[in-house]
């Protein structure tokens, strides 16, 4: 489930942003999850923990919004 792969995702980063090292509330896909197949959806090696501010900057880049 999502949820398990979540968070087995953060545990295995101690729960750390993957781009600046604060703590990460987010697991972003790395593949837009419009563009996802279901089973990349749940791919743990897709998956990056993230913090709010990076989460959303990364958001803004793939709607192809300036930060």
């Amino acid at each position: 489930t999502w949820k398990r792969t979540r968070d087995q995702k953060m545990d295995a980063t101690s729960g750390l942003c993957q781009i600046c090292g604060n703590f990460a509330e987010h697991v972003h896909h790395i593949i837009p999850l419009r563009q996802c197949t279901t089973e990349e959806r749940t791919d743990p090696t897709l998956l990056m923990p993230v913090c709010v501010r990076c989460h959303n900057k990364l958001t803004s880049e793939e709607h192809g919004e300036g930060w």
